[in-house]
């Protein structure tokens, strides 16, 4: 299931997005967060889907307990520095 979960968050439908990060971050799966991350990026540049942005937003946040919103830059530093894991 998980690995279906991470191979989801490389669709572009919208509601598929938007419900697999619902799961994703109701299940506090880790090994999504860079998916989630990548998946905010491109939700805000090539989707241009807020809610799809918002909906990766609350999963990292589910995940991590981290507070970065919608700030892809802020989320990449905190991984990047290996504050999410």
């Amino acid at each position: 299931v998980q690995s279906r979960l991470l191979e989801l968050l490389e669709r572009n439908e919208p509601r598929i997005l938007t419900a697999t990060c619902d799961v994703i971050g109701e299940q506090k799966l880790k090994p999504a967060i860079p998916g989630l991350i990548s998946l905010l990026e491109r939700a805000g540049s090539e989707l241009k889907n807020n809610d799809v942005r918002y909906a990766a937003a609350v999963a990292l946040e589910n995940v991590t307990g981290q507070r970065f919103g919608i700030f892809s830059s802020e989320w990449k530093a905190a991984l990047d520095r290996g504050g999410l894991n």
